[in-house]
């Protein structure tokens, strides 16, 4: 499912110009082409904002009035909120995303002591 096969610096940068690489999907830079994280207070329309990126850069229409410049296969949201890939998931349904295409998973941050990120590296 995944690729983990690690590469050289120089592999990357041929991939890079091979696939004429684009550091931003959105025009203006909105979403980057690597990793955007979405931060803000509680109940701010940080997840609806997250699933109308999603939808955009799926099927390349515009997002927030600016082009998508380069639609992606899929998506990966990783949230810090307990239960949220729950919500997410039938948020995006309810827009109406290929399911199969966006991937979920938490990322809670452990207890800030040394034992808690000892055992979440465990896990």
């Amino acid at each position: 499912m995944y690729d983990f096969r690690l590469r050289t610096a120089e592999e990357v940068l041929a991939e890079m110009q091979a696939a004429d690489y684009c550091p931003a999907l959105v025009e203006g830079g909105a979403v980057a082409a690597s990793v955007t994280t979405i931060l803000g207070d509680p109940f701010v329309g940080k997840t609806q904002l997250a699933v109308n990126a999603s939808r955009s850069l799926l099927s390349g229409a515009d997002f927030l009035g600016r082009k998508v410049l380069r639609p992606v296969q899929s998506v990966a949201y990783l949230t810090t909120n307990p239960g949220l890939e729950f919500e997410m998931a039938e948020r995006v349904e309810d827009a109406g995303i290929d399911l199969r295409r966006f991937f979920l998973h938490p990322f809670h941050a452990p207890p800030a002591d040394l034992d808690g990120w000892r055992q979440a590296a465990r896990e």
